[in-house]
């Protein structure tokens, strides 16, 4: 008779969620993470287990090297980090959705849309986390389908291009988004606000896709998930 204690390989497939016991996470140790810095920092219990598997910052940080020497070692401070944006991550991180959608959302309601996605996407660089920046790209996609004709602007792609690096999926989408959108009115628009980054990679694009053979540009909203980090 074999020993129960011993480990045995299992193969099973489940559309509905089953996993093996030994991957259950533990939900019961919490840790604190302090987003902001005096009288505006917020206090926010999180699962451990919860935390650490989805961003790998988190995860670097509850490690006994960066850990032990803190004088709480269960504690995390974000200092440079907005509350409010950190309320969209753990909605994201325990629920799977993002409340971002502004009241009476419309014109000028969905810039701001645009703008605080493009904030939590650049948080989501620095907290190492590829799903909840995917997300945020699949959210941005979900804002445009409502407002077929308005773009992330000047403020989110400056958002963008300061907190990311050159080869970034967020600034290849917000080019490809403005190739595929823009006509001649639209030149009104390329300025020294916008970066100077964006402006090459735009002018680029644009000259490719207008070549013999590439009509096309990359389709962003049909295929968003090639913007996707793995």
């Amino acid at each position: 008779m074999s020993n129960p204690s011993e480990k045995m390989e299992v193969e099973f497939k489940s559309d509905c969620g089953r996993i093996l016991r030994t991957e259950a996470l533990n939900i019961i140790d919490m840790i604190t993470i302090t987003v902001g810095t005096g009288a505006e920092a917020v206090k926010f219990p999180v699962h451990e287990a919860v935390a650490r598997k989805s961003s790998a910052f988190l995860d670097n940080a509850m490690k006994p090297e960066w850990a032990s020497p803190k004088a709480d070692p269960r504690d995390i401070q974000l200092v440079d980090e907005d509350p409010e944006l950190f309320k969209v991550y753990l909605h994201w991180l325990y629920f799977k959705n993002m409340p971002t959608v502004y009241a009476g959302s419309k014109g000028k309601n969905y810039n701001h849309e645009y703008v605080l996605l493009c904030r939590c996407y650049i948080m989501g660089e620095k907290l190492m986390d590829v799903g909840f920046k995917n997300a945020m790209l699949d959210a941005l996609v979900g804002a445009m389908e409502n407002t077929p004709r308005l773009v992330p602007g000047l403020t989110a792609i400056n958002i963008i291009y300061a907190g990311t690096l050159g080869g970034s999926p967020a600034r290849r989408f917000l080019v490809d988004i403005w190739v595929k959108m823009a006509d001649e009115s639209w030149l009104d628009y390329l300025t020294a606000a916008l970066p100077h980054a964006f402006v090459l990679e735009f002018s680029r694009v644009l000259l490719q896709s207008r070549c013999k053979g590439k009509e096309d540009t990359r389709a962003w909203m049909e295929r968003v998930k090639e913007y996707h980090e793995a």
